[in-house]
């Protein structure tokens, strides 16, 4: 039996990174977090404790992503410091301003040389926002491309597929705040709860070192329906940035069930999990099962894919599903 809990933290960086961590409050269990500016005066308005100001200036970057990078700079050693004995830290921005354009891809750089192991998930400006920011946004993901280990790329514009059309603004963005959270909590939970199939920090270090661009998504079903709903609510919904399924070659498939679930309704999810994400030679699945006696009739499924870069991606020689230590959940 394996025990080990990975030392966790995220870390919202700028404003729009520190509005989603200081959101997450302590609904996130095991994890410490962290919110970084450039900006004082923003960094005041959260009642988070651990606060980082990054630069001598205290006023921000003027939206200057390279006045970002040297702030980083001038505070390297201090991060250093803090961030030493850390397993896993996600990474939270929105891209378009300066701060967190400029700084993400260079405290991801320096995590990684550190042997951290760092996920950053990264929003895009909205289209109303204009060129100016679209621009330096993508500038900042083509920077972002060699230095996470892993990253996510969530769509702003795509909330509309999401919600109701009378969404208000401060709904719009909320949303956006709630899916990146929920999708930090789960795995959070599949690497900190025991399962009855368990999936440990290895697996997901196999899964995300070094890959790239990586995809989560997270459905449900219940009752006598639920193997459909289950696929139609992981394979639809996002708000991540598409990509084709069929080019990712890692994957990691974690379901809790309830305890009424049959063998064979698990046993036909993956069956159908495994044509939908075109199973093939060089594919690999680690797969984790986690029963939860408060579910009925109920069916909870985290997907995470990676290994989309041809360049980085690991060839596997066997068809093969790896089952984990198993364990029986308390």
């Amino acid at each position: 039996m394996n025990d080990f809990i990975p030392e966790i933290k995220i870390i919202g960086i700028g404003g729009a990174g520190s509005n989603i961590v200081s959101k997450m409050g302590n609904f996130i269990n095991h994890v410490e977090l962290y919110i970084l500016d450039t900006n004082q005066k923003s960094l005041s308005k959260h009642s988070l404790k651990n606060k980082i100001l990054i630069g001598k200036s205290g006023i921000g970057t003027g939206s200057k992503s390279d006045i970002g990078k040297r702030a980083f700079n001038e505070s390297v050693e201090n991060i250093k410091s803090l961030f030493k004995d850390t397993d896993l830290i996600f990474l939270i921005a929105g891209f378009g301003g300066g701060t967190g354009t400029g700084v993400l891809p260079e405290i991801a750089k320096v995590l990684k040389e550190m042997g951290i192991l760092t996920l950053s998930v990264i929003t895009k400006p909205f289209n109303f926002e204009g060129k100016i920011r679209e621009r330096i946004a993508n500038e900042g993901l083509n920077n972002l491309k060699n230095t996470s280990d892993s990253y996510l790329i969530i769509d702003n514009n795509k909330i509309s597929k999401l919600a109701k059309s009378n969404l208000t603004f401060l709904e719009a963005f909320s949303l956006v705040d709630e899916f990146i959270s929920k999708i930090i909590k789960e795995i959070v939970l599949i690497l900190t709860t025991p399962s009855f199939i368990n999936l440990d920090f290895a697996d997901l270090k196999n899964i995300l070192k070094n890959s790239g661009k990586s995809v989560v998504a997270i459905g449900e079903g219940r009752g006598n329906n639920k193997i459909k709903d289950v696929l139609d609510t992981t394979f639809s919904n996002s708000l991540l940035e598409d990509y084709d399924i069929s080019k990712a070659t890692k994957f990691i498939l974690n379901m809790i069930i309830s305890d009424d679930v049959s063998y064979e309704d698990v046993q036909s999810l993956v069956q159908q999990l495994k044509e939908k994400l075109y199973y093939k030679e060089n594919t690999q699945i680690i797969f984790g099962v986690n029963i939860d006696k408060n579910l009925e009739n109920q069916i909870r499924l985290t997907l995470i894919a990676s290994g989309f870069d041809e360049k980085i991606m690991e060839i596997y020689k066997n068809d093969k599903i790896l089952y984990r230590n198993h364990k029986v959940s308390s």
